[in-house]
């Protein structure tokens, strides 16, 4: 068996080839900026306009394609005018400790009936013992009541039992 191999057959075949994949590069190229616009919103549309590039130049066996949706989150300012340059740190200084004492310019202070409400919740047992001394416990403070007592610079061996009933 005799092969018979021609260069310049291979390359008249070859150019169209690569003309024709050329083409569907830039067509999808082009396409990419139209998406999200009147007739390609959808999955579906997106999908018929990709095929429909691959069929016209002929080139369904060269190309696969995937559709993939990543949305983009985008954010307004809230406020008229410019943004601030640092509106980062604003955000997180207004915020301040769990909404319960905003660090904004109009509250200065946080209204006690806030901060006692934060600790209704702690219990004092006390417990008789058959010998008639007494035992007890006082309930663990949570976080929140924790940095509440160091912002008032209240230690926090003053919630301890021991101490809650020493008479001295």
């Amino acid at each position: 068996m005799i092969i018979l191999f021609d260069h310049g057959l291979r390359k008249q075949k070859q150019k169209p080839l690569q003309n024709r994949v050329q083409r569907t590069r830039d067509d999808f190229k082009e396409l990419s900026g139209k998406l999200n616009r009147y007739k390609l919103k959808s999955q579906e549309q997106i999908d018929a306009a990709c095929a429909a590039i691959l069929r016209k130049n002929k080139t369904e066996s060269f190309f696969t394609y995937t559709v993939i949706n990543n949305p983009v989150a985008t954010y307004k300012n809230s406020k008229r005018g410019r943004p601030a340059a640092n509106a980062e740190k604003i955000a997180n200084r207004d915020r301040g400790l769990d909404g319960f004492m905003p660090n904004r310019k109009d509250v200065r202070n946080p209204r006690s009936e806030f901060m006692l409400k934060v600790f209704e919740d702690i219990v004092q047992g006390v417990i008789q013992l058959p010998d008639g001394k007494n035992d007890g416990f006082v309930s663990d403070l949570n976080d929140h009541q924790k940095d509440i007592l160091s912002i008032l610079n209240v230690p926090l061996y003053y919630y301890d039992y021991q101490h809650l009933t020493d008479s001295s």
